[in-house]
């Protein structure tokens, strides 16, 4: 197979799909949660995530499969970053459906792809041990973060009636997360010299986890104070 032609095919889908993501994500993350351009612009990114990272997986697939050593470690990682966009935005637009659920959700699919992100994850972790990556550690260890949650939501009936808010913005904002980190690694070297480039790639999984976390402390708050005492 000629990988250079499968990788000139997928480019362009590939750039035009993480394009509009990266403009677009931005519109739900500022706007009214639930409102109609939170949820339009939201359709638009997932469609444009979900893209990019199947064009993604096939540059990847090129890379490791060329036969060429300098190419593995570049091929592995955006093809965790690639799995991890497409795992994430798909479960962030599944858990929606998801809102009276009261039992554990069992889907085959939805489990194979969250248990196939925690292995590729984890594999990836340790290779960036083996080869002191602290790139590959970072998205590896992200990567087995956000699917072992997504594996213990579904696995279990849902502890609290908001349940599907949380995962969506979880799972959201993870993807968010993979799309900026794809664009400055890319585009790293384009950024200011006084800065390393490994200090871009490591800022979206630091400043974005950091604000879910505080982001959902907010709404869990929020929630409470609009609930009832009995």
């Amino acid at each position: 197979m000629d990988f250079e032609k499968l990788r000139a095919i997928l480019l362009w889908p590939h750039i035009i799909g993480g394009g509009i993501a990266l403009v677009t994500m931005w519109i739900p993350i500022l706007t009214r949660k639930g409102g109609k351009a939170h949820r339009n612009a939201g359709k638009v990114y997932a469609a444009s995530m979900l893209l990019a990272a199947v064009a993604a997986l096939g540059i990847s697939a090129g890379w490791i499969l060329g036969g060429d050593p300098r190419q593995l470690d570049k091929g592995l990682f955006f093809g965790m970053l690639g799995l991890l966009a497409m795992n994430t935005t798909l479960h962030g637009l599944r858990v929606l459906k998801q809102k009276r659920r009261v039992e554990a959700h069992k889907h085959p699919l939805d489990l194979a792809l969250s248990a196939l992100t925690l292995l590729a994850g984890a594999a990836l972790t340790l290779y960036g041990l083996v080869g002191g990556s602290i790139l590959n550690i970072a998205f590896g260890g992200l990567s087995v973060f956000a699917s072992s949650g997504q594996l213990r939501a579904m696995l279990r009936p849902p502890r609290e009636k908001m349940f599907w808010w949380f995962e969506h913005m979880g799972s959201m904002g993870a993807s968010c997360i993979a799309t900026t980190t794809a664009f400055l690694v890319v585009n790293g070297r384009f950024m200011p010299d006084a800065i390393p480039e490994l200090v871009w790639w490591l800022l979206p999984p630091i400043v974005g986890t950091t604000a879910l976390i505080i982001a959902g402390r907010r709404e869990r708050a929020r929630f409470a104070a609009r609930t009832p005492e009995p």
